[in-house]
């Protein structure tokens, strides 16, 4: 097989669960110049040799580590597609899939992004603070093919780094309906936090409250718990108390709570679909629209979500930006 020229840092089996008709074509909305358009599959989330690095006068990529990984995931996704649910999903699979998710989040154009944002801003900094940058010790003056090569390295390593800490959380499949889609972009694993840590941030897959999701079908999202709210979960189950915990955390606060904890129990234990609301989706694709680098892809032609977003917040037509205190 020829070594592709073109590679996706969002597989093409995971985008190709947001199409429509034969011709796997979706609806794109750019979020730089605020407009939408039709494409496919093959035309997004790609860049030419966006994995290949030369090092030595010789050529190295990830790609095929990458395409073998899509390929291994792509039947459990599949699998979890078919049945609505996770109860045929093995340890080995859920390792596997923990690894995917895990790499994911690092493989993408805004992981990259972030790592040049985060050392201009850094070399800004220490700039302006009158230091000179080339006798700082452990400090490199770095060019774009050096950040490509350094982004590439932590794909290898976040496997490694994050997979554990996924696998320790609550599994759970939530459903909505094709009237009411879930979207994806071109950043899909997203990370939650309703808990605040003062001084610093609350998002990373081992810090206490966060929550991982990433849709798989336009029906189907991938949601991983916090195991501190897994166990409190079960503990209100049993005794049905504090019932007003369940609002914080999870999508219907408006139902009565003895039974929206027993679906929410039994959907995590038995691994059947939870059915959400228009406001849980709602919530689910906006983060999806906030941590996209540019792009949306969804099977209808309805961006006004995003619309809202970005003109209530401009900051959010690009993804997130790093800060240096």
């Amino acid at each position: 097989m020829s070594h592709p020229k073109i590679q996706h840092y969002v597989p093409r089996f995971l985008l190709s669960e947001f199409t429509k008709g034969n011709k796997k074509q979706f609806y794109v909305f750019d979020k730089q110049n605020e407009k939408s358009f039709i494409s496919n599959v093959e035309n997004v989330a790609a860049e030419r040799e966006f994995y290949d690095i030369e090092s030595d006068g010789s050529r190295y990529s990830i790609e095929e580590g990458l395409s073998d990984l899509e390929d291994k995931t792509s039947k459990i996704i599949k699998m979890i597609i078919r049945n609505e649910s996770l109860a045929e999903l093995t340890t080995e699979s859920k390792v596997l899939l923990s690894v995917f998710l895990s790499i994911q989040t690092t493989r993408v154009r805004n992981f990259r992004d972030s790592l040049q944002t985060t050392y201009e801003l850094l070399e800004d900094k220490l700039t302006r603070m009158g230091a000179d940058l080339n006798n700082i010790k452990n400090f490199d003056i770095m060019t774009e093919e050096d950040i490509k090569e350094l982004s590439i390295s932590m794909v290898t390593k976040s496997a490694h780094n994050f997979s554990p800490h996924l696998l320790k959380k609550g599994w759970l499949l939530i459903r909505t309906t094709k009237e009411i889609p879930f979207i994806i972009s071109d950043n899909p694993v997203t990370l939650d936090n309703s808990l605040q840590s003062e001084g610093r941030g609350n998002i990373g897959f081992a810090v206490e409250g966060v929550e991982v999701y990433m849709p798989i079908s336009d029906t189907l999202c991938l949601y991983l718990i916090c195991p501190s709210y897994v166990d409190k979960l079960m503990l209100y189950y049993k005794k049905f108390k504090r019932k007003d915990f369940i609002k914080k955390i999870f999508f219907q606060p408006r139902v009565q709570m003895d039974e929206e904890i027993r679906r929410i129990y039994h959907s995590i234990i038995k691994g059947s679909a939870y059915d959400i609301d228009k406001e849980g989706v709602v919530r689910q694709n906006s983060l999806q629209i906030i941590n996209s680098s540019r792009f949306i892809f969804s099977p209808i032609n309805d961006f006004k979500l995003v619309k809202d977003i970005i003109k209530k917040n401009p900051r959010y037509k690009k993804g997130p930006v790093p800060d240096i205190n």
